[in-house]
């Protein structure tokens, strides 16, 4: 989350130091985990249980916050004084002492005004995520790897977190004022995922990016193996799918463009096979390309943030905010090395994972596992 503009009180701007005690304070401060069960309460007895939900809330986003920005002061100094390291901080510390500013809540006007702070908060950080990756490229030859990808792995889960409490907050409110009888939605969390609707829209934006850059796009072969239902957050799925899309999509058409010796249209491309298998537990997406698959020196890097075998902006700019097809037409296919190892973040947020098998020269198989969201036990612990 991030504000623009907001004007600060010369104490408030006090906060914007490196080393401001009132952030470590809070960063100190600990709070009961929160699961899945519980953001699915949210939904019961919402006149009731809103403000309550609304304190804990109160309580737990400024220590997930000043845990954040405490993380980037333990950078070296090389890294925290990188110009796009310097713009998510001073966000982080302007929404905490937004947040901090707020006394209390104890009435719905409290409630509201709190409200009206998350809603703008998630509206205007959608930068964050294309600042932290072109953070990354430049971090990367100061930090070790391993460093890198712990620092930047931690960073975005709990972000993915962050959001998750705010926006299931929000959107049972909204739900409750404007009810769907025929809705499956509890919040953002969907009990009953249509994933052939998801699978065919999440593609064809995919579909339009890479014809856009490479003048053609491969089909896709789809087929879905589903009998039970998929409880989920649409969201996540498209976040996680349109990077995989797009990475066998741009694999595919470049090397059938390399390959080829003749003016090829999209039915000489080889299709993108898509397979899904439901069990009771988990659901399993399967994409198989035959883009020429991972050279054996490149295999071991595929989820590091900051490594890219391409060239350009990736999904970092794309995911934050799935819209229409024409808002993905004229964006760059790769490059920043952020969107495999930030797909994998979204898959593992609920117990899930991502994996590939490869053969060069012809192809590479990517497995993502999607674990349920249990709708009745507490499991599924949302991380700090």
């Amino acid at each position: 989350m991030a504000f623009a503009n907001v004007n600060l009180s010369r104490r408030q701007r006090r906060a914007l130091s490196f080393y401001d005690d009132s952030i470590a304070n809070t960063a100190r401060l600990s709070y009961p985990p929160v699961s899945v069960s519980d953001l699915l309460n949210f939904s019961s007895n919402v006149e009731h249980n809103q403000l309550q939900t609304g304190i804990l809330l109160y309580k737990i986003l400024p220590v997930r916050l000043a845990t954040r920005i405490i993380d980037i002061h333990d950078l070296p100094y090389i890294c925290g004084i990188n110009p796009f390291m310097q713009f998510i901080h001073n966000d982080y510390v302007n929404v905490f002492m937004q947040m901090k500013a707020i006394k209390h809540i104890k009435t719905q006007a409290d409630l509201s005004k709190f409200n009206t702070l998350m809603i703008e908060g998630l509206k205007q950080g959608n930068s964050a995520l294309p600042q932290l990756a072109r953070a990354s490229k430049e971090l990367a030859p100061h930090l070790a790897p391993e460093v890198l990808n712990r620092f930047i792995n931690r960073f975005i889960t709990c972000r993915i977190g962050r959001r998750l409490l705010a926006e299931q907050h929000l959107a049972i409110i909204q739900q409750h004022l404007h009810p769907q009888p025929h809705s499956h939605l509890i919040g953002v969390i969907d009990h009953d995922v249509n994933i052939r609707a998801v699978i065919k829209a999440t593609y064809k934006r995919a579909f339009l990016i890479s014809r856009d850059v490479n003048g053609l796009s491969p089909h896709m072969d789809l087929n879905i193996e589903q009998t039970t239902a998929l409880p989920y957050v649409v969201r996540h799925i498209q976040y996680i799918l349109l990077e995989i899309f797009k990475n066998a999509i741009r694999a595919t058409a470049e090397r059938a463009i390399r390959d080829s010796t003749r003016f090829l249209d999209e039915d000489d491309i080889p299709q993108v096979q898509v397979t899904v298998h439901g069990g009771p537990s988990e659901t399993t997406i399967i994409v198989s390309d035959k883009g020429g698959g991972i050279s054996q020196d490149h295999q071991d890097r595929v989820f590091d943030f900051a490594f890219s075998t391409a060239q350009g902006l990736d999904a970092a700019s794309l995911l934050e905010q799935p819209q229409g097809v024409g808002d993905y037409a004229n964006r760059p296919m790769a490059g920043e090395g952020f969107g495999l190892p930030m797909a994998r973040a979204y898959a593992r947020f609920f117990g899930g994972d991502i994996s590939f098998q490869t053969m060069q020269d012809h192809g590479t198989d990517v497995y993502i596992k999607l674990r349920h969201v249990d709708l009745k036990g507490t499991q599924n612990i949302l991380p700090v």
